[in-house]
Parts: structure tokens; sequence; C-alpha cells
């Protein structure tokens, strides 16, 4: 019995960010905090299973931190923005509705 995989293209748009950034629905953020600390402000109407990926590109987020505004949703069921100041991380968040807001989905 045979089994036929049908490789899946992400078409999810890859943005490099070094200053303040409004982020879209499906966005895979490369950031780069060489020279400052930023924000970077969520979508203000998700919907349920839009995803966004954070990724400390450059290595300087233990320096300069990137906070994510939560623009009105919660992140991680908390009504706060989030701060992302991990040297090399990777962090991705999915929409889980207006009830809980944006989820870890993985870091």
């Amino acid at each position: 019995m045979g089994r036929n995989l049908t490789p899946v293209s992400d078409t999810r748009e890859t943005v490099a960010v070094t200053s303040a950034h409004s982020v879209l629905s499906g966005q895979i953020l490369l950031l780069d905090t060489t020279g400052s600390a930023f924000t970077i402000t969520l979508p203000a109407n998700g919907k349920i299973g839009d995803r966004i990926n954070l990724i400390d590109a450059a290595g300087n987020c233990d320096t300069n931190k990137v906070t994510v505004d939560r623009n009105g949703h919660k992140i991680a069921n908390l009504a706060e923005n989030l701060d992302f100041d991990i040297k090399n991380a990777s962090l991705e968040l999915i929409y889980t509705g207006s009830a809980y807001g944006w989820s870890i989905l993985s870091n």
C-alpha cells in the first residue's frame, strides 16, 4: 500500500525588521535590534488560526529587546505586552479568538 505526499508551500511573507513595525497576519519577522530596541504591533483584527513568527536574526534581542504590543488582544492569556528579549530565540504565535487572544505555539 503506497502513500503519496503532496508538498505544501509556505506562502507567508518574510520581512527583515529593524524598527517599529505593524505586523500582518502570516508574516515571519527577522528581527535585528543591533541599532536599538523597538516595538512590533500585532494585528487588530486577527482571525482564528492566524500565525506570526518572530526570529532574533541578529542575535541582539537580549541587549535591545523587542516589545510585542498586543493591540488590545491577550498574549498567552495575559492582558499585557510581551518582551521578546532572549538572544537567538524564535517564537511562533497563533490567534485563538477574542477570548484568549494570541497563544504561544512554539518557542
